[in-house]
């Protein structure tokens, strides 16, 4: 056991760090799944399906108003680490703020203006009209609150971070639907509540932020460049965009050829089989920026050790989670609400995509921290097209089931592709066999 957690006791007291956000990410995935129980009892499979199709849609335009911000943040913080690089961070934070406010009032006046025409012409439910103006105007604060708490993370402020990110927003929401819940009928009321909770958490992150900056002084020669910022930003834009929509882009696909009902049971299937990737992701979280901070100060060895004995330990832990979801599948379902019954098969389906997830490790996390965001934004991108094809054919033909099996394939083709790349640009096998490698 000692062995497995070594590599958690390098400077900043990794094992701690790690159990602090997964205990943090633990809560924010129940709290999440409060949420789902609570919509799908109060709305069905519908409320879900809009509110899955709305959340899915900020989430798409976050991509493209934080430019790559989430990732490049760390990959920058990671390298200004040290004490005398203070007004660095700043500079980083200020450049963001900026990148965002320009982007998200530009493509939150696009995604309002074509709000009718993707409601009556791609998802073909003129209930969705309201659903995608209200993203109009959530979208830039939910984006926000992502740069936000990326920056604390990136300062290796996680409890905060993680708070902010994952406990706060179902939390906030979920009480908003409960409080009202005698008054508020509408269908898009967990929309709006989803809306009312980002707007109040991205400026309590923001005023977090600014008393945390507003110490440190100019410098007169900065490393810092905006034109740096913004190069290193685009490809990461292009793989957060292709990473999410190769597990999520069913959702949209789903909606153009069946029903929200559809939806709504396949989002509660994706949502339960995620719960599998909470180890990666609390992981994740705190090792971004000891990846580059490693890498950069050429202390491969170290960096190998890391990803491969952290490989190890999200395996097992998510392989307990694995069995327990496919041993007792129907019960959750059933647990949280019968007309959902339907998502057994395609809970079991989708958790095979994210055992297998687990088993490749923190890889594409890896490959950005480490200056190889072009070649993984060629193969994610890659697998992206390769994935919609398969999702438009495999649910024009096979209908919800194939949404699973083409999200299950793509997930685990793209993190196997990544694998390789691992090992052909950094000598380093993130991928971990149970009794094979040995660690």
């Amino acid at each position: 056991m000692k062995k497995l957690f070594s590599p958690f006791s390098l400077k900043e007291n990794m094992l701690k760090s790690s159990m602090i956000v997964m205990f943090l990410k633990g809560i924010g995935i129940l709290l999440g799944y409060l949420l789902t129980v609570i919509i799908s009892k109060k709305y069905g499979p519908n409320g879900l399906g809009v509110y899955s199709i709305a959340y899915t849609t900020i989430i798409v335009f976050s991509y493209f108003s934080s430019f790559g911000l989430t990732s490049s943040i760390l990959r920058f913080v990671g390298q200004f680490s040290k004490a005398d690089q203070a007004y660095e961070r700043k500079k980083l934070y200020t450049y963001s703020l900026k990148i965002i406010f320009l982007l998200s009032i530009i493509f939150s006046a696009i995604t309002y203006v074509l709000s009718n025409f993707i409601a009556t012409y791609i998802f073909k439910d003129p209930v969705f009209d309201k659903t995608i103006k209200a993203v109009a105007f959530i979208a830039p604060f939910f984006t926000l609150n992502l740069i936000n708490v990326e920056f604390l993370r990136g300062l290796r402020k996680i409890t905060a971070s993680e708070i902010f990110r994952t406990v706060l927003i179902p939390l906030s929401c979920s009480s908003l639907i409960l409080i009202f819940e005698k008054t508020t009928q509408n269908i898009q009321w967990p929309v709006y509540a989803l809306g009312i909770s980002v707007l109040a958490i991205s400026i309590c992150s923001l005023i977090l932020i600014y008393f945390k900056i507003s110490k440190y002084k100019k410098k007169v020669h900065s490393k810092l460049h905006l034109k740096t910022l913004l190069k290193t930003s685009a490809p990461m834009m292009i793989i957060g965009l292709s990473s999410f929509f190769i597990g999520n882009v069913s959702v949209y696909i789903l909606q153009i050829f069946e029903s929200k009902y559809q939806v709504g049971v396949f989002a509660l299937s994706l949502k339960l089989s995620l719960f599998i990737s909470f180890v990666l992701i609390g992981v994740n979280t705190v090792i971004a920026p000891k990846i580059s901070e490693l890498y950069w100060s050429n202390k491969k060895n170290d960096l190998k050790k890391l990803i491969q004995v952290n490989t190890k330990f999200i395996f097992w832990l998510s392989f307990i989670i694995f069995l327990i979801i496919i041993l007792f599948s129907r019960p959750i379902i059933n647990l949280i609400n019968d007309e959902f019954i339907d998502g057994v098969p395609i809970l079991i389906i989708l958790a095979i995509g994210q055992l297998i997830n687990a088993t490749c490790g923190p890889v594409g996390l890896l490959l950005n921290m480490t200056g190889h965001e072009s070649i993984l934004m060629k193969a994610t991108f890659g697998i992206l097209i390769l994935t919609t094809i398969l999702n438009i054919f495999f649910v024009y033909h096979y209908g919800i089931l194939g949404a699973a099996i083409a999200t299950a394939v793509s997930i685990s083709l793209k993190n196997l592709i990544l694998v390789l790349l691992a090992k052909k640009k950094l000598q380093i096998n993130p991928l971990y066999i149970p009794f094979i490698n040995k660690i």
